[in-house]
């Protein structure tokens, strides 16, 4: 840091002294001896009439001086400037041997009064004086501390050598610039030729593929034209060959070969007896045998089965065998099926019924579910997020070997209560091992517990209930099974008999027969 230096204190023209408060710069004993002085009036008045001529120093801000502006420079010399050694003047590298700089230089330097700088010792106390109304004399001003000068620095051995060697390597710079200048143009030049030469090879290429395209496109229609021309002249040859296997196979007309005996002729007819007087006689001229004639054979004559006589239509029996019965008459084939009919419309006219009453597997089977809006103090939630996740319980029964048609839904109240219903209808040949294969597969999800039978009364009907958590709330999950439907049901904040209960009436108010 530099040298202190001492500051004027003195008062900027036109600013008065504030009374009762001293000058800035001097202590409160140099207040004071105004008014114990015994200078001449005159003089006094003198001063007061005089305004004060000097002025404050300017303030130092402890900025940098602003270099000047320079005109602006080229993109190509700016550049330059970034390759190390180039476009440098050699007097720019005589920065390292300027002086230093002292900012504080010719700057008033605020010094302290000596009350603010010695540490007072310790006083002992002393007993009250008496107050005196002329006050103690003032001590005497410090006197400002003369400061050496301010000192610079001058190179070192080293860096005045650096600068040297740099100055020396300066004066070839010039030459170094044009030798980069020109390897820049050679390599622009080369630039330029290489993208020629790209740009005529890619031509060739172009070209050569586009020759290879077109000879590619010439051959395959060649091979076209040679395949379609060997296939019609195998077709021909074919046609050919098989013209001249028929030609081969069937004699030209008039070719005929002769039959294995005779001349080709049909054989002549045999020549009838002439009757002469002297009786009968073969034809011949008499005197030597008859001239043989040549018979064909026949064909041998077919042989056929014989016939099989049918007795006589009106063939009397004999006494001595048994009649055959009498065929009844129309009346009686039709009084009797009337009656066979009349036996089946009265059974199944009042048997079905009977049936219907007797028999729980007909009361239960078919039937079609159908959810009310409203059940005991529950109401049907139609929601889309409720409609969504019954409809995935449903799928999931279904998919679990659960044929027939699904049906589900959520039933609440205004307290937090929940029932969630879901399940299909369809027949049942087993309903009791059905009910309980559908809380086998619920035990794990639901960590069941207290599984009870419950008797709704019904023959036919099976009823199973326990206690398990989904989602880590309570829930009672009950499954009820019939010859007609399978369905089951989760709910919330009820007992076990409580939610036995609401299942059997919930499955009479869902269940409709079809009849």
């Amino acid at each position: 840091m530099a040298d202190e230096q001492p500051l004027d204190a003195t008062l900027p023209v036109g600013v008065p002294e504030k009374s009762g408060e001293p000058a800035t710069g001097s202590t409160p004993e140099q207040s004071s001896a105004p008014e114990q002085s015994s200078a001449p009036a005159t003089d006094a008045g003198a001063d007061a009439a005089e305004p004060k001529t000097l002025s404050m120093p300017p303030r130092w801000s402890g900025a940098a001086a602003i270099p000047a502006a320079e005109p602006r420079r080229s993109v190509w010399s700016r550049l330059r400037d970034r390759i190390p050694g180039a476009g440098r003047a050699p007097e720019d590298d005589e920065w390292p041997t300027m002086p230093a700089v002292d900012p504080w230089a010719d700057q008033p330097t605020q010094v302290w009064d000596e009350a603010y700088t010695t540490v007072a010792a310790p006083v002992s106390p002393v007993p009250p004086a008496p107050v005196s109304p002329v006050p103690s004399a003032p001590a005497s001003p410090v006197p400002p501390m003369e400061m050496p000068p301010t000192r610079l620095d001058g190179p070192t051995p080293a860096g005045a050598a650096e600068n040297a060697a740099q100055a020396a390597a300066a004066d070839g710079r010039p030459d170094r610039v044009a030798a980069l200048n020109a390897r820049l143009d050679a390599a622009s030049a080369a630039a330029d030729v290489v993208e020629k030469k790209a740009a005529e090879a890619a031509k060739v290429a172009a070209a050569a593929a586009a020759a290879k395209a077109e000879a590619a496109r010439a051959a395959i229609a060649k091979m076209i034209a040679d395949k379609a021309k060997a296939k019609a002249e195998a077709e021909a040859k074919a046609k050919a060959e098989a013209d001249q296997k028929a030609r081969l196979g069937m004699p030209a007309p008039g070719t005929y070969p002769p039959p294995a005996g005779g001349n080709g002729l049909p054989p002549l007819a045999p020549r009838k007896p002439l009757f002469t007087g002297g009786g009968w006689r073969k034809p011949g001229n008499g005197k030597g045998p008859a001239a043989k004639t040549t018979v064909t054979s026949r064909p041998p004559v077919q042989r056929r089965p014989p016939m099989d006589f049918a007795p006589p239509r009106n063939q009397v029996p004999a006494p001595w065998l048994a009649r055959p019965p009498k065929r009844r008459g129309l009346v009686r084939r039709v009084l009797r099926r009337l009656t066979m009919l009349t036996i089946v419309a009265v059974v199944l006219c009042c048997g079905g019924p009977l049936a219907y009453a007797q028999f729980p597997a007909a009361r239960q089977f078919p039937v079609s579910a159908n959810l009310p809006d409203s059940f005991a103090d529950l109401s049907l939630r139609d929601t889309a997020a409720a409609t969504k996740a019954v409809d995935r319980l449903a799928d999931q029964l279904q998919q679990s070997g659960s044929a027939g048609n699904a049906f589900a839904g959520v039933y609440a109240d205004g307290n937090g209560k929940r029932v969630t219903l879901y399940g299909v209808t369809g027949f049942r040949l087993t309903p009791g091992s059905d009910a309980r294969a559908q809380l086998d597969r619920l035990a794990d999800e639901l960590k069941l517990a207290d599984v009870t039978d419950y008797d709704t009364g019904i023959f036919g009907v099976h009823e199973q209930c326990g206690t398990g958590r989904l989602d880590g709330t309570a829930v009672v999950a009950c499954t009820w099974a019939d010859h007609g439907s399978l369905a089951t049901v989760l709910l919330t904040r009820r007992s076990l008999e409580e939610s036995a209960d609401l299942v059997a009436q919930l499955r009479d108010e869902v269940l409709e027969p079809v009849i």
